[in-house]
């Protein structure tokens, strides 16, 4: 299979579940998100709100995680499977919230997540 943007991020077997996992955690569990474009227009989407956010957050958060995985794949040969991968999110996400907590919309957010 080749190495596509799309393949990468959306439709490799371990992609594919941690974004089960996180779309259901969002309450987005309907989303089908097949292709880069489908995932932008997704997020554009969206109406405005916490949630909104918070979708784009967990987006924002999950890229790197994938990419590190494929890195670690690539170069070391080791994996780790969708469930550990989806347990760094999730500790991601609140710890970026909680260092952000001056602001009082991240409070929301964090209410959100947890």
């Amino acid at each position: 299979m080749a190495e596509t943007r799309d393949h990468l991020f959306l439709q490799c077997s371990v992609s594919i579940q941690v974004w089960s996992q996180l779309l259901q955690r969002l309450g987005q569990s309907g989303a089908s998100l097949h292709y880069w474009q489908d995932l932008m227009q997704w997020l554009i989407s969206l109406p405005h709100s916490l949630s909104r956010t918070l979708v784009r957050l967990s987006v924002q958060a999950l890229i790197p995680i994938v990419w590190r995985e494929r890195n670690s794949r690539i170069h070391n040969g080791t994996s780790q499977p969708a469930s550990v991968l989806f347990k760094l999110l999730d500790r991601q996400i609140p710890n970026t919230l909680l260092a952000r907590l001056p602001h009082r919309r991240c409070q929301g957010l964090l209410t959100l997540w947890l």
